[in-house]
Parts: structure tokens; C-alpha cells; sequence
């Protein structure tokens, strides 16, 4: 490598890891190399991100030449030691104006990464990293009435995210923001857009048990009243409504059963002894 080129990457990376927004502009236009690359990040990018830097991002975005839309492609899907590109770096760190940009300049926002290899979607209905201050009242379709998380999220499913892709905890992206606490709005968003809620797979197999496991009342309810699956069974043989019986709770054996649920099936564990016992207390529940 030529000494000066060697020194340029390195003041390049200083200048950007350090937040100097002027540093890196007269970087920039001096030439100074963008794909220039450390042994922490897989480019300055990734560099101006981690600190949430939303300016430099900006700054370094505006220095990739898009004519050549390869080589665009190839920087914006570059991955770093834990293989993630930048945009999976944006929506961990809830970058809405870096997520929003990405896109627009052909981030791929179906390319997995990290330790558990989850997508973009994946991680932002699963990470609740942003607080969510007020109430989202108005349609999916109006994204500037979102905010945070949520606007992350209309802005991947705008750019074409794959809404039922697995990964390897969760399963899909509804089943992960079904397992977590912060707003159902994200639930109804993914449900609009056709998010398939029996699906199976990941930690909780269905949505609806996901919902039922962490006690999420409220999806559990929202994903009921769209047609969700109630004979479903988890890892031990159990549906919903026995579930729900086992932890006493009355309100979602209530609900449950007005949804139909079967009091007649016993879920597929022949092991369990005390069937009569439960049919009885959901009968009961219904009275």
C-alpha cells in the first residue's frame, strides 16, 4: 500500500470515529478514501453509526458515487467483523434518517446479519431500543405520523422487507413483536400488511403463543380477532386455551372460548393425565 494512501485511510477513520463532522468534509473532498477500513468496523460507515453520527453518515452517503450502481451495492451491503451492513447497523441503533436514506439509495433490507442472523425487521420489532411516546392513531400508510421504531418499520416495508422470513429465535418478525412489550401498533402494522400469523416456527411456534407466553394481553387479543389458529399446540403439546387454564387466567380462557376454541381437544401430549380436570375448568370459564 502507498504510505500516503495508508495515511489517508487512517486520518480518514480518525475523523470520522472522532464525530469531526469539517475533518471529514475536507477528507472527502480532498479525496480521502471512503471505503478505507479498520481491524473495529468494516468501513467509516459503520464507524459513523455505532455513536448514532447521523450528520457524517450523511456526509459519507453523499460521498458514494451512485452512477456506478455496483460498486454502490457492494458498499452499502459491505458487513463488518459480526457481518452486519450498514443498514442492520442503522436499525439497531434506531436511526430513522440513516435507515431512511439507506433505502432509498437500494439497501437491501433483507440481508441478515449478526450473531443470530436476523434481518432489518427482525431486529427493529424485536430490540425496543426507542421509547414511544405518544399513541399511534393514524393509518399505516401516513408514515410521517411515525416515530421512532415505528417509523423504521413503515419505511422497511415500504422498501419491500420480506415479512415472513424466519430467524433463527423468534421466527418471523410478527412473532418477535408479539413476544415483546412495547406497542401493538407495530403488531397491527405487520398484520396490515399481510403478515401471516399462523405460520409456525422460533421460540413460541405461532404469534398467538408468543403473545400467550409473554403475557402480552393486548396482541394476544389483536391477533385472536384476525382469525389466528386456537388448536395450535406448543413445543409440549399444548394449545392455547390449556395454556391458559394451567396459569389461571380467566380472562384469556374467557376470550378464548368466545373466539371457539375447542374445549374438546386435549393438545397432542398423551403424557398429561388430568385432562377431565382441565375440559372442566374451561367449561367452567365459560359459564
Amino acid at each position: 500500500m502507498n504510505p500516503r494512501a495508508g495515511m489517508g485511510r487512517r486520518l480518514f477513520l480518525v475523523a470520522v470515529d472522532n464525530k469531526k463532522e469539517a475533518a471529514v468534509k475536507t477528507l472527502l473532498d480532498a479525496h480521502a478514501l471512503v471505503e478505507a477500513e479498520d481491524e473495529n468496523y468494516a468501513s467509516p460507515l459503520h464507524a459513523a453509526i455505532e455513536p448514532g453520527n447521523e450528520a457524517v453518515v450523511q456526509l459519507l452517503l453523499t460521498g458514494i458515487d451512485q452512477s456506478d450502481t455496483a460498486k454502490t451495492r457492494a458498499k452499502l451491503e459491505r458487513k463488518d467483523r459480526d457481518c452486519r451492513t450498514p443498514l442492520l447497523f442503522a436499525v439497531n441503533r434506531g436511526l430513522e434518517r440513516t435507515v431512511e436514506r439507506l433505502l432509498e439509495m437500494k439497501a437491501n433490507p433483507n440481508t441478515s446479519g449478526g450473531s443470530e442472523l436476523r434481518s432489518p425487521l427482525h431486529v427493529v420489532v424485536a430490540a425496543g431500543r426507542v421509547s414511544i411516546t405518544r399513541m399511534l392513531l393514524k393509518p399505516v400508510h401516513r408514515a410521517a405520523a411515525y416515530t421512532g421504531q415505528e417509523g423504521i418499520v413503515v419505511q422497511l416495508l415500504k422498501r419491500g422487507a420480506e415479512l415472513n422470513a424466519m430467524d433463527g429465535k423468534y421466527g418471523t418478525a410478527l412473532q418477535a413483536a408479539a413476544a415483546t412489550w412495547w406497542g401493538d401498533e407495530v403488531v397491527e402494522m405487520l398484520l396490515d400488511a399481510g403478515a401471516d400469523f399462523n405460520i409456525r416456527g422460533g421460540e413460541h411456534e405461532t404469534a398467538l403463543l408468543a403473545a400467550l407466553f409473554h403475557d402480552n394481553k393486548r396482541v394476544f387479543k389483536v391477533i385472536l380477532e384476525r382469525g389466528a389458529n386456537t388448536e395450535v399446540v406448543d413445543s409440549d403439546g399444548r394449545t392455547p386455551l390449556r395454556i391458559g387454564v394451567e396459569k389461571g387466567d380467566v380472562g384469556t380462557v374467557r376470550l378464548l372460548l368466545k373466539h371457539r376454541a375447542n374445549t374438546e381437544s386435549e393438545g397432542s401430549d398423551s403424557a398429561y393425565e388430568d385432562n377431565r380436570t382441565y375440559l372442566a375448568k374451561a367449561k367452567m370459564a365459560a359459564v
